[in-house]
């Protein structure tokens, strides 16, 4: 990501900031599909993921292990991308490991979405 042009941007209106999510979005895109709670697949859509750069351990009956978190990039009123559809809930799989959304946050221009490892 350009911080400098992060830090620079003058985007007033929701389009203006959906079109700048998008551009940060294009600078390391991934394509992930959803599975909603239900088992539905959602057509697969291209997001930015940034891993958490914390780690975190969970007990379990098969002893301690680590928790993988990130946070998945999407844009909301683009004039030319759909909508981000992620939900508290879904899953996806990434690089052999699957995925669950704990928390969406919807910003102006911009859906983030909250994931952990699951099991």
């Amino acid at each position: 990501m350009n911080i400098n042009n992060a830090l620079t941007s003058t985007a007033d209106s929701e389009t203006d900031r959906a079109v700048d999510a998008w551009k940060r979005i294009s600078e390391k895109p991934t394509s992930v599909t959803m599975k909603q709670d239900d088992g539905t697949a959602v057509a697969a859509q291209t997001v930015r993921i940034e891993w958490d750069s914390t780690s975190s351990e969970a007990a379990g009956p098969g002893g301690q292990s680590s928790i993988r978190r990130g946070t998945m990039f999407g844009v909301r009123n683009h004039p030319t991308v759909t909508d981000t559809n992620v939900q508290r809930g879904n899953r996806f799989a990434l690089n052999s490991y699957q995925y669950r959304v704990i928390d969406v946050l919807t910003t102006l221009g911009e859906v983030q979405a909250r994931f952990e490892a699951m099991g």
